[in-house]
């Protein structure tokens, strides 16, 4: 019940709005563009340390698990959160990077890497990952989230050395 001019007033956006409502600290998409406009390579570490540094200072343990339980068991806000991230997260480094819908998978796939190890880290408290030190585990994560950053960095490469004929 509320005018695009009040959000606009008390948030900036409504991806600020969003953001608050699941209590993020953090724009995620600022936080991929910031770590990727230092440059391609070693990107996966830099990712892989943000987001461990994340979770262990800026999030806490209840807002995610509150997070994920609203996510699994809530569809209209897991609707919400979906288009969240496809379209402000993955939209927003879409648009910066010239990624086309297509290529935005390599995103979700890392995306999704360092949710699924975030989660049986913290929130399940899976072993060893629990207790494994975190520079190791940024070590074991960093070449899987790279792995993807190359493959998309290369799918942006072929595709503007091969551009499709009108």
């Amino acid at each position: 019940g509320c005018t695009p001019a009040m959000v606009a007033y008390y948030f900036d956006s409504k991806q600020r709005l969003f953001r608050e409502c699941f209590n993020l600290p953090v724009d995620p998409a600022a936080e991929i563009l910031t770590v990727l406009a230092e440059g391609r390579h070693g990107a996966g570490e830099r990712i892989a340390r943000r987001a461990l540094q994340f979770y262990e200072e800026d999030l806490t343990a209840d807002t995610m698990r509150a997070l994920i339980q609203t996510l699994l068991t809530d569809s209209a806000t897991s609707q919400r959160f979906r288009d969240y991230i496809r379209n402000d997260v993955l939209g927003e480094v879409g648009r910066s990077l010239g990624i086309t819908q297509e290529l935005a998978e390599e995103i979700e796939f890392a995306m999704a890497t360092s949710f699924g190890v975030i989660t049986m880290r913290y929130i399940v408290k899976l072993e060893p990952l629990a207790s494994m030190p975190r520079e190791r585990l940024e070590r074991e994560l960093a070449p899987v989230l790279q792995h993807r950053i190359d493959r998309a960095y290369a799918r942006i490469e072929m595709r503007s050395s091969h551009p499709r004929s009108s």
